[in-house]
């Protein structure tokens, strides 16, 4: 699975998920500054999925239509950085296939998949 991290995903999680034998792209170490319809056009276009705590990307999905291979969007504001990065591993581990095809909301307490 190829993934784009936006550059609100903080560097040591994409640091963690590749050390975990993930490929993900990094906004930030690549056009850091870019706007987000831009940032998900990318993501259509070379990767499986986008991740990212932006929820503006729901709102482009959503309420605007844009399409999107899959999105893992991430709601856990007040957890340390690794505590959010393992949590992302384990959601990617386990739910590697339907997040491909989906828009994913992750919380501290719950995995929403909607697939597309």
């Amino acid at each position: 699975m190829l993934i784009l991290a936006d550059e609100n995903v903080e560097r040591r999680g994409v640091l963690f998920l590749r050390d975990n034998g993930y490929s993900v792209d990094y906004v930030a170490e690549q056009s850091s500054g870019i706007d987000d319809t831009t940032v998900l056009d990318r993501a259509v276009k070379a990767y499986d999925l986008l991740l990212t705590g932006d929820k503006d990307f729901g709102e482009l999905h959503f309420h605007q239509g844009f399409a999107h291979k899959g999105v893992l969007l991430y709601r856990l504001d007040r957890m340390p950085t690794m505590d959010k990065a393992r949590l992302i591993l384990k959601t990617l581990q386990e739910n590697e296939a339907e997040l491909q095809v989906a828009f994913t909301v992750v919380t501290p307490i719950k995995i929403r998949i909607r697939k597309l």
